[in-house]
């Protein structure tokens, strides 16, 4: 849970300074594009999702009345099962109605491949890159409980 929590943050630090220093996240090209069913018009969806999703780093294509082709994705997304994730990503954004960046955030975070036990200390050294106004902020987004029990010996 710690680290799942501490990667939240540090996922909406890194895409917050990627968005200022660029329009859009990198993305890259899904190797064998695939279909996504939706539970909404696919057209209408796109054409008022269109640069949300393409600055959060996705490019979709319309295939039928609901179903869409997913042709790119984030860079940061390195999911051992994609089409689970990308599902994942349009249930957090339709049924849930998180915004794009927290459903982004929620397939990376969530992703099986990022369950590995060497990632706790590639959390750690990018907390400490953090300044103190954004450890502040990382703090007031952690109780108090869980942060202590990082450093619990």
């Amino acid at each position: 849970m710690q680290l799942t929590t501490a990667r939240k943050v540090l996922l909406q630090q890194q895409i917050k300074l990627s968005l200022s220093n660029e329009e859009k996240l990198i993305s890259k090209p899904v190797l064998i594009p695939f279909s996504q069913s939706l539970n909404i018009n696919a057209q209408s969806w796109l054409d008022k999702n269109a640069n949300s999703l393409r600055q959060y780093g996705f490019e979709f294509a319309v295939l039928g009345e609901q179903q869409i082709m997913v042709r790119q994705v984030p860079a940061l997304l390195n999911a051992t099962d994609l089409k689970k994730s990308i599902a994942l990503y349009i249930e957090n954004i339709l049924d849930k109605e998180m915004d794009f960046a927290q459903a982004l955030i929620d397939i990376v975070v969530n992703d099986e491949f990022s369950h590995h036990p060497s990632e706790w200390n590639s959390v750690l050294r990018d907390l400490e890159k953090l300044n103190l106004d954004e450890m502040k902020h990382c703090y007031h987004q952690l109780n108090d409980k869980e942060l202590a029990s990082w450093f619990k010996a």
